[in-house]
């Protein structure tokens, strides 16, 4: 058996049941804790508009739907989380999801089981519609709605008439403050009875 092996073994062994933990060394800047950075890179992340869920896939939650509405939501066999996990490989304190302006990730808490996205184990891991999230053994399906472009709201600002729009939205503008003037000069010279 394998150093590998041997760790993967003790990984499988519930934290309750262990006689030791797994002796790994996780080295983790404090940008990656912040989620300013995360191993496999933020060009991955993507903007998630309305409430995803996540849908229970494992015996321990099958059928059950958790809604994200918070914007960190706790994960962990402890009843003080959000979202409470009855399994001996979820820790107590095992992971949170977080909402930060419409990009989604979960991040590991150090739990002894760790927490893996597409199978794929990291400290932070940014979401996207259908990935599959193991939280120790129990496993669950990010659902969200897919999105299609929107204009931003530094677009709209930018295509707002008088904010540097396009040339229609300027000709529009200048039209109608145009009309205006003419309106207000019409009721003056009637009013001084020069009409």
């Amino acid at each position: 058996m394998t150093e590998n092996e041997s760790k993967e073994d003790l990984r499988a062994v519930p934290a309750d049941q262990r006689s030791q933990g797994p002796n790994e060394t996780m080295m983790i800047s404090s940008a990656e804790l912040a989620g300013k950075v995360a191993p496999g890179g933020a060009e991955k992340a993507k903007k998630i508009e309305g409430t995803p869920k996540l849908i229970g896939r494992s015996e321990a939650v099958a059928g059950r739907v958790y809604e994200l509405t918070k914007t960190k939501t706790m994960i962990g066999r402890q009843d003080s989380n959000d979202i409470v996990i009855i399994d001996g490989t979820v820790s107590a304190r095992h992971a949170q999801i977080v909402n930060d302006d419409g990009i989604w990730r979960v991040v590991n808490l150090i739990s002894t089981n760790g927490t893996s996205v597409n199978g794929r184990t990291n400290v932070i891991s940014y979401l996207a519609p259908g990935d599959l999230i193991a939280f120790g053994r129990v496993e669950m399906v990010f659902d969200a709605p897919e999105s299609e472009p929107t204009v931003t709201a530094r677009t709209a600002r930018r295509l707002a008439p008088g904010r540097g729009g396009s040339d229609t939205s300027k000709a529009i503008l200048w039209v109608a403050v145009g009309a205006g003037l003419l309106i207000v000069v019409g009721v003056a010279a009637r009013l001084l009875g020069l009409i």
